[in-house]
């Protein structure tokens, strides 16, 4: 990778950036010995075809020629597939989704992706349909989250709709988001992936930085259930970086949160005491009782398992009183079961 400019040698701008990773780009696909566009995109459909990302020559073009913005996902899929070849018509083992070779490229994406001009709106006043539309996304998560998934539906296709006629980009995004969710709790996993791409797509277009960052998210958890454990990692991590990057609280938690869950399935004790501590940070402070709460609950778990009964009994109480207070049953009933396991003979 080449460096970064230093003060006075250019200025660093979202085009200069662009064009700097397509110059990048173009070096490596000089190395592989120059591929067309169309061996390209048949080379990554090849290698990559499970990981649902497309090249099309068009959006291949953008990227060499440093043009426009293209999300991570299609940016490493490419930079993995130049990496197949190791000269002209060698071909050689791309590096995995999480090979350390690839930070410098998603850091390079990131800042690009931070140095993205905002959309401006032309309308001097606010717009009462938009008004409606945000209402309707309100409403729709309210009742999600209380388990009405079908009513929530209802009220995400109603905002759709309207977004699309009013050509309401953002809130378009945050429709196929809400669509995606519900489906996904309705264990249609498959359709869910579909909606939460569409709503990534949008992120990208609008500079959304939440909404990516709740879109790498969706495709961390949907990865680590296809068993997928390093695309699922990779996912997260993304999501973590781009979370953090622009004070997306609620986002960084939830990642968190999973990634204790994959470092669990790995073995990794250590990291997932370390993810759940940091959730729970986050959502005592956010704050997101639910997000604090379980993570309460998960943090008590693996100081359980570690030995520690002082600690994970001031982790059942605290969620205990957490789940008490916003009258989540669940919580509650893990963290009263947990309470009595650690509880010491002068508590009975």
């Amino acid at each position: 990778m080449a460096q970064e400019q230093g003060p006075g040698e250019g200025a660093v701008t979202y085009e200069g950036l662009l064009r700097e990773q397509a110059g990048e780009l173009n070096e490596l696909r000089l190395r592989a010995g120059a591929p067309s566009l169309r061996v390209i995109e048949k080379r990554a459909a090849q290698l990559f075809a499970d990981e649902g990302v497309r090249l099309p020559p068009a959006t291949l073009h953008a990227l060499f020629s440093g043009t426009k913005y293209a999300e991570a996902e299609k940016l490493l899929v490419l930079v993995r597939t130049l990496m197949s070849w190791d000269g002209p018509g060698r071909r050689c083992i791309p590096p995995a989704n999480d090979d350390p070779v690839l930070n410098a490229w998603f850091e390079r994406w990131a800042a690009i992706k931070r140095a993205k001009p905002p959309r401006q709106s032309p309308r001097s006043k606010p717009d009462p349909v938009i008004a409606d539309i945000e209402a309707l996304l309100q409403r729709g998560k309210s009742v999600r989250d209380a388990g009405a998934l079908e009513e929530a539906e209802e009220y995400f296709r109603s905002a759709l709709d309207l977004a699309i006629a009013r050509r309401a980009r953002g809130q378009e995004g945050w429709a196929w988001d809400g669509l995606g969710s519900c489906s996904w709790r309705e264990g249609h996993r498959e359709l869910a992936l579909k909606f939460f791409t569409r709503a990534d797509r949008i992120a990208d277009e609008t500079n959304d930085v939440l909404l990516k960052a709740w879109c790498l998210y969706n495709f961390g958890v949907y990865w680590r259930r296809r068993r997928k454990p390093a695309v699922a990692k990779k996912f997260l991590e993304q999501a973590l970086a781009v979370a953090d990057s622009d004070g997306c609280q609620k986002a960084a938690g939830w990642t968190h949160h999973e990634l204790a869950e994959w470092e669990r399935e790995q073995g990794n004790t250590r990291q997932e005491r370390e993810h759940y501590e940091a959730a729970v940070q986050i959502g005592l402070t956010s704050p997101d009782d639910v997000l604090a709460g379980w993570s309460l609950v998960n943090a008590a778990w693996c100081a359980e398992r570690a030995g520690d009964a002082v600690l994970a009994g001031l982790h059942f109480a605290h969620a205990l009183e957490v789940g008490t207070r916003v009258g989540h049953q669940d919580i509650v009933g893990r963290a009263g079961e947990g309470l009595a396991r650690t509880a010491g003979p002068t508590d009975q």
